[in-house]
């Protein structure tokens, strides 16, 4: 996986079909990418529940 922009991870997270690599984009700082991920029917229910408790901010 090569990521360099915000960019790269939003099209990964909405093109995607690998749920491994899907899990490790829902630990990237960028909350329009954890909306992608939860919209990717290849997101596994496990990446779903932790991003439903991911804060972009303390």
């Amino acid at each position: 996986m090569s990521v360099h922009t915000p960019a790269d991870y939003l099209e990964l997270a909405r093109a995607e079909n690998d749920s491994a690599l899907l899990h490790r984009l829902a630990r990237c700082p960028y909350p329009f990418v954890w909306q992608a991920l939860a919209a990717n029917p290849s997101t596994a229910p496990g990446t779903l529940l932790e991003l439903s408790t991911a804060q972009d901010s303390t």
